[in-house]
């Protein structure tokens, strides 16, 4: 099990962008029975890493800001 900046550190994200999926479900955090805190399987974040390899953080394969080369011709 990982924790929350452990997760963010393989994943190159943030620890809120973490925490932010999860609460979105994009992610599934499970807590420590003592404390409360977050805690990830190690084998989701690995798979979730090759994902943001492949098409990027927003899951997508569309360049930052998700524009196409025609959005400037509608404005």
């Amino acid at each position: 099990m990982l924790t929350v900046a452990d997760a963010a550190e393989l994943l190159g994200v943030s620890s809120s962008t973490l925490r932010n999926w999860d609460r979105a479900g994009k992610l599934k955090a499970r807590r420590h029975p003592m404390n409360g805190y977050r805690l990830y399987e190690k084998a989701e974040i690995l798979v979730l890493r090759e994902a943001i390899a492949n098409y990027g953080p927003s899951g997508t394969d569309e360049p930052s800001g998700g524009k196409h080369e025609d959005d400037n011709s509608r404005k």
